[in-house]
């Protein structure tokens, strides 16, 4: 398998401006990790993957870098409560973001009611 490359600085920026502006009154910091994951549903090998990774409002968020130009968002309240958008892959990372943090924000209002 070919190694993906890191999230490189304009990426991150991005991702950090999004935050930001979702919750400007609170001070958000991303981290760069890898995770292990199986995101290939016909080939069941776990395989690491470049992630960048923040925490807001008790829920952790996962942007995961599937290859050069293809992003998936996650996230999670619980270890048994994972949570990803209606669309698997993106090709931008921007309209990544903004689905991963609206798809939270919509869950959270929900389960609100």
């Amino acid at each position: 398998m070919t190694k993906i490359t890191d999230f490189d600085a304009i990426e991150t920026q991005q991702i950090q401006g999004h935050i930001d502006q979702r919750w400007p009154d609170e001070v958000i910091t991303i981290e760069i990790a890898d995770v292990e994951l199986e995101l290939n549903e016909i080939n069941a090998e776990s395989a690491s993957y470049p992630t960048v990774v923040w925490q807001a409002e008790d829920c952790t968020f996962l942007l995961i870098k599937a290859a050069k130009d293809e992003f998936r968002g996650l996230f999670f309240y619980e270890d048994n409560q994972h949570f990803s958008t209606d669309q698997h892959y993106f090709t931008e990372i921007n309209h990544c973001v903004i689905t991963l943090i609206q798809t939270q924000a919509e869950f959270a209002d929900a389960a609100k009611a």
